[in-house]
């Protein structure tokens, strides 16, 4: 049987983005670095200087009310799920959130820790 290029080249393709779904797939069972930091026990006075020395004053502001560069915190930290908040902090978001994956595990839960603590009232 003979199978074109082309043919490969979109199974492939449909088979890597898991067949047009907008979510990524992940197998059951499987962990991501999110989920083992979300199990993680956050410091709260370490993830303020987290909060400080990473920058996110700048944007989210010293009270996390927002700038123009950044959003407010204090509505996604009330409704956003955890492991939703990491990931964005890992990740990035759209253009104005960077990426922080390189922030050790227990640093992201200390930051995460700090910013519930103080926005997620």
């Amino acid at each position: 049987m003979r199978i074109s290029l082309s043919s490969l080249a979109l199974s492939l393709a449909l088979a890597g983005c898991g067949g047009g779904s907008d979510t990524p797939a992940t197998d059951a069972g499987v962990q991501t670095r999110a989920d083992r930091v979300a199990a993680l026990t956050g410091d709260v006075a370490a993830g303020q200087l987290q909060y400080e020395n990473n920058g996110c004053s700048g944007c989210h502001g010293a009270n996390g009310q927002g700038t123009y560069a950044g959003v407010a915190l204090n509505g996604p930290m009330k409704s956003d799920s955890k492991v939703e908040i990491i990931n964005v902090v890992l990740g990035g978001k759209g253009t104005n959130m960077p990426a922080f994956g390189s922030l050790e595990d227990q640093a992201v839960a200390d930051l995460y820790a700090y910013m519930k603590a103080t926005f997620g009232k």
